[in-house]
């Protein structure tokens, strides 16, 4: 039970200087998407350092996903309203609809390892999702090694998504 109090107390500091710095804009300045990827990969780290697996991959996952919306917005110059548009349009989900428009934009750019950059989004988002879904939806065990696992992921899919 000791621990459990002392990792609340942890919390709640770390979310009030979280909160400062998203107030601030200090995170990462001009995007409320970039700063909130920014405290979800934190939170991720948080949770796994206090044993919430299954908490970690959901943090993680979204941590991407903010940043898929970023540079729909912001890179890709396209508004919210359409996204939503073409997203009902589609016959994927949101999701997957959003990865593959950022996906084919990212292999659009030919830049130094844009390709590369595209496969790794294509081929690990999807793995990160899965774990996401195992540890929200499914009856099975999320251990340690799946919740660093969903970390070293969403990190590396991190530092390639910022560089759009």
């Amino acid at each position: 039970m000791h621990r459990k109090f002392n990792f609340f107390r942890t919390i709640k500091k770390k979310i009030i200087s979280l909160q400062t710095c998203f107030y601030y804009n200090i995170i990462m300045p001009n995007s409320q998407l970039r700063n909130k990827s920014d405290m979800l990969i934190a939170a991720a780290d948080l949770l796994h350092n206090n044993f919430y697996y299954p908490a970690v991959a959901h943090a993680a996952y979204y941590s991407c996903y903010q940043l898929l919306q970023y540079i729909w917005l912001y890179s890709m110059d396209k508004s919210q309203n359409e996204l939503d548009t073409k997203t009902s349009q589609s016959k994927y989900g949101s999701h997957e609809f959003l990865l593959n428009e950022v996906v084919s934009y990212i292999t659009s750019l030919q830049k130094t390892n844009s390709r590369e950059d595209a496969r790794d989004l294509r081929n690990n988002i999807p793995q990160l999702k899965r774990l996401r879904t195992d540890a929200d939806y499914k009856d099975v065990i999320f251990d340690s090694k799946k919740s660093k696992q969903s970390i070293d992921m969403s990190k590396k899919l991190l530092t390639i998504l910022k560089k759009y």
